[in-house]
């Protein structure tokens, strides 16, 4: 089974001209602990989507370009339909063995009213809170399966 992760994108992004993944565009810090453990751990690499301010609920392997949009309440009501269609179409896509969702509260305004869809699939963390705690979180997810405190 495979573990899926949810996490908002980064104000900071590489800023390379060509198409890059998701992935590797966005350059905040909790990109940085996930790129870095992929690299370190290839066999157990999450299934990514990134809740995107310019382009909803995405892959992690989508390929963007460079962008300036940030997330605000306006932006994620927009987007609250359109990225519950996805979040459906995702958990009912495979049986997920966890789920951690790693996310601002903006971008937790984005997924509200599909929430409860989360607890219907057992083994899911929300990795929240301010953002050292959430990267912490999200490392003791990653490595783990439960988030650091």
């Amino acid at each position: 089974m495979q573990r899926l992760l949810i996490i908002g994108c980064s104000q900071r992004k590489r800023s390379d001209r060509r198409l890059l993944s998701a992935i590797e565009r966005y350059d905040g810090p909790a990109f940085r602990v996930l790129r870095r453990y992929c690299r370190e751990n290839p066999k157990t690499v999450p299934t990514v989507y990134i809740l995107s301010a310019e382009f909803g609920l995405i892959s992690g392997t989508h390929t963007i370009p460079h962008y300036d949009r940030p997330m605000d309440a306006r932006r994620a009501e927009e987007l609250r339909t359109a990225v519950g269609r996805e979040v459906r179409k995702i958990l009912l896509s495979r049986r997920w063995s966890a789920i951690g969702i790693c996310l601002g509260k903006q971008y937790l305004h984005a997924i509200a009213g599909v929430q409860e869809l989360f607890s219907e699939h057992g083994n899911v963390h929300f990795l929240a809170g301010g953002l050292g705690k959430r990267l912490s979180a999200l490392h003791g997810w990653l490595r783990d399966g439960e988030p650091s405190i």
